[in-house]
C-alpha cells in the first residue's frame, strides 16, 4: 500500500504543492488528473525522491520514503516513467504490418450479441 499525508513541497520559495493526502491500495491503478499547472509533475517528483518535500509523509508498505534519496525510492519499487516527444524517432507506419479489418459478422451473430440491450 502508498499513502500520501499532507505532503507539501514546491521550488524554492514557491510552494506547489499544499497538504496533498491519497492513498492507493495494492492491485489498485491510479491517474492523477488536473489542468496545466495543477500539481501533477509537482506530484510525481517528489513521490519519486526528484524534489524533497517540505513536510509531510509518504510510506510504501510501511517503509517511509521523505527525505530518502530517489535510487533508495527507486529501489523501493516506485518509479516515475517520463512522458517523452520522439520515443520511437526510428520508426515508421511505412513496412510496419497493418491490422486486420475486422471480419463482417452475420446478422444472427451481430442480433444475438446485441439482444441483452434494450432497443
Amino acid at each position: 500500500m502508498f499513502t500520501v499525508k499532507n505532503l507539501n513541497a514546491g521550488y524554492g520559495s514557491i510552494q506547489v504543492l499544499w497538504d496533498i493526502s491519497f492513498e492507493v491500495k495494492d492491485g489498485e491503478v491510479v491517474a492523477i488528473l488536473g489542468s496545466n499547472g495543477a500539481g501533477k509533475t509537482t506530484t510525481v517528483r517528489a513521490i519519486t525522491g526528484m524534489i524533497h518535500p517540505t513536510s509531510g509523509s509518504e510510506q510504501f508498505n510501511g517503509t517511509e520514503l521523505v527525505g530518502k534519496s530517489s535510487r533508495f525510492i527507486l529501489d523501493e519499487g516506485i518509479i516515475q516513467v517520463p512522458e517523452g516527444r520522439q520515443l520511437f524517432t526510428n520508426m515508421t507506419v511505412y513496412g510496419e504490418p497493418l491490422p486486420k479489418p475486422p471480419r463482417r459478422r452475420s446478422r444472427r451473430a451481430r442480433n444475438s450479441s446485441t439482444s441483452g440491450f434494450p432497443n
